[in-house]
């Protein structure tokens, strides 16, 4: 039987010699092992208390799997396999020989297509909203040229300029972060139910998760911003004081 199936019904003894009573069946058995639980139908399924049997004890079932572990490429033993399958039983159908790794992939397939074109959309905004924080910064700059040539003809350096025109970039995205934070948390924790089934290894609402996107938009929002600021920086303070 499965380690489920012991921890769920005999959680502080030793197993081995109880009898299980099968009520479907109508016939009593004997525990003689333990194994580890398994999967059966997707990764998604649940560790389910479970009972294994003898094949010759369960002579109804039409099918059977034949698990079989290998330390070479797995498609190269296939027809060692229905040939040592057909020696114990010459007329036994030997179909559907298959890798793990191959129903692994399979089942994970829909799963990875919709986190393509969630990666897919979510780049794209974000490469919407750096060209939006350096419009926005661009123009701003643009705005302030007779002020950054006067500050810049008062003694201001390079460096100030810089500091000052991201210094402003940086306040604005920290606003718009803030901002975005709120509506993601509320949408994250409302809907987060719904891309539950998608994740493997991390909860919906996994702040790390939440904490390295702010911190990436911070990143880019800086970049987007140094752009227009090194050009400021490095505006003649004449032609600055000049433009209309």
């Amino acid at each position: 039987m499965s380690r489920g199936f012991v921890n769920k019904y005999w959680p502080n003894a030793d197993p081995i010699g109880k009898r299980v009573h099968i009520v479907d069946d109508n016939f009593d058995a004997a525990v003689i092992g333990v194994v580890n639980d398994s999967k059966y139908l997707s990764l998604r399924d649940e560790n389910s208390p479970a009972i294994y049997f003898p094949s010759a004890q369960k002579d109804r079932q039409i099918f059977a799997t034949l698990v079989l572990r290998t330390a070479i490429e797995p498609n190269s033993l296939s027809q060692s396999l229905r040939e040592a399958v057909w020696k114990a039983d010459k007329d036994q159908p030997v179909w559907k020989i298959r890798t793990v790794q191959y129903l692994i992939e399979r089942d994970l397939s829909p799963d990875k297509f919709v986190m393509i074109l969630m990666i897919g959309f979510a780049g794209l905004a974000l490469v919407l909203s750096a060209i939006g924080t350096y419009g926005v910064i661009s123009y701003s700059v643009t705005q302030r040229t007779p002020e950054i040539g006067v500050r810049i003809a008062l003694g201001a350096t390079s460096r100030d300029v810089l500091r000052l025109v991201v210094t402003q970039g940086i306040r604005l995205a920290a606003i718009g972060a803030a901002l975005g934070a709120l509506v993601s948390l509320i949408a994250a924790f409302t809907a987060g139910h719904l891309l539950q089934r998608l994740l493997f290894g991390v909860k919906p609402h996994d702040p790390l998760t939440f904490v390295s996107v702010l911190v990436v938009l911070l990143l880019i929002t800086v970049l987007a911003c140094y752009l227009p600021a090194r050009r400021a920086a490095s505006v003649d303070p004449m032609i600055a004081l000049r433009y209309e």
